[in-house]
């Protein structure tokens, strides 16, 4: 099993790669001859859930991603990667594949990431992602029972916590440095007064990693919107940073809450966490910022039938991936327009205007290196 530190990955093709796109993307090429660093891989549009945030409609296939064209990608884009993350839509660990996908991941430098509601994963499943040094993300909206299943429909809080506890157990009893657990918090009116729960939580468990995530999206109704609430939000988002501080806990949330802007929205530089060791610095640091977006550049979304989309955050379809280079769609029309753009959250997904200009994760620009 390979499983490479900071240090041993500067000696991969991958890191090479990484050099080369964010420099790249620094100078705003049209054609790269470097491949995306960042990568998703969507197992499944399946979910077991029908949570009151979601967007159905982005989950229209029932087909899962077929392993011949998982190994494609594989094949052509896994030794570039510095991140893989298992995950656009649907709930992965659904996928009739998902065991067999991850299995390999270990054999490159990459980093591996996964998004999970673990409501109803399976205990094998929970094994193979602390033993292959998965980064796992969980969604935990509540910790209050009635809530979090008026949130998450179709789940039980004490499922989701039984399977948290069973990753906790497992990280102690196989102690694989490189497998590490986020809390991710989708945060709105809802549940804002959860959050400090929240924390105290994972405290408890020993979980080091937080996300809260903002829910102030054009395609949802408006008692979703953080910005209805944003003075609170702001309160209580700068109390969960404090909170985070004071126990070396990794904190990041929205840089702006309605109009207000948060000083520091993260503590990523502050100190160091084991899972620091075998990965590049946080890959978030280049989210966009007022206009200011490297995703064009540095990553790709493919989906269960091959379609390519343009970031995690676009719907725009670039093509459909069936095996070979990837350079054909990575250099198309359609990315070159992109990349020419002079403000780059202007990608023509509607939305996602107003999304990359106000409310992504970091003031942080591409550095000259990873």
């Amino acid at each position: 099993m390979v499983m490479l530190t900071t240090e041993q990955f500067k000696n991969t093709a991958a890191y090479k790669n990484a050099i080369l796109n964010i420099e790249e993307a620094r100078q705003k090429k049209e054609i790269l001859q470097s491949y995306p660093f960042k990568l998703f891989v969507e197992p499944t549009q399946r979910c077991d859930l029908n949570c009151i945030m979601c967007r159905p409609r982005r989950r229209m296939s029932k087909e899962d991603m077929p392993l011949e064209l998982f190994r494609q990608i594989e094949k052509a884009l896994f030794p570039y990667a510095s991140e893989v993350d298992f995950f656009f839509t649907g709930e992965p660990a659904m996928a009739v594949n998902f065991q067999k996908m991850i299995e390999t991941s270990a054999g490159y430098a990459f980093l591996p990431l996964v998004f999970t509601n673990a409501v109803n994963t399976k205990e094998e499943i929970i094994k193979m992602l602390v033993e292959l040094g998965f980064f796992v993300n969980i969604s935990l909206d509540a910790v209050t029972p009635a809530l979090y299943e008026r949130i998450r429909r179709g789940a039980q809080l004490s499922k989701v916590m039984a399977n948290i506890d069973k990753y906790v157990a497992l990280r102690e009893k196989i102690k694989n440095p490189r497998f590490h657990i986020r809390i991710a918090v989708t945060c709105s009116p809802f549940n804002i007064d959860e959050i400090l729960k929240i924390m105290e939580f994972i405290k408890e468990r020993g979980i080091n990693d937080i996300f809260l995530n903002n829910c102030d999206m054009a395609v949802f109704d408006r008692q979703f919107y953080l910005s209805t609430i944003a003075e609170k939000a702001y309160r209580i988002f700068t109390e969960a940073k404090a909170f985070a501080d004071a126990n070396r806990i990794r904190f990041s949330c929205q840089k702006m809450v309605g109009k207000l802007e948060l000083e520091k929205n993260n503590n990523w530089d502050d100190f160091s966490l084991p899972i620091d060791n075998y990965a590049m610095p946080y890959l978030e640091k280049y989210n966009p910022y007022r206009g200011k977006c490297p995703y064009p550049w540095m990553e790709t979304v493919i989906r269960t039938d091959g379609t390519v989309m343009s970031c995690c955050q676009g719907r725009i379809k670039m093509g459909k991936y069936s095996g070979g280079d990837f350079r054909p769609i990575w250099n198309n029309g359609k990315y070159r327009k992109l990349r020419k753009r002079r403000a780059y959250y202007r990608c023509g997904a509607r939305w996602y205007r107003w999304y990359c200009n106000m409310a992504c994760t970091s003031v942080h620009q591409p550095n000259p290196e990873p």
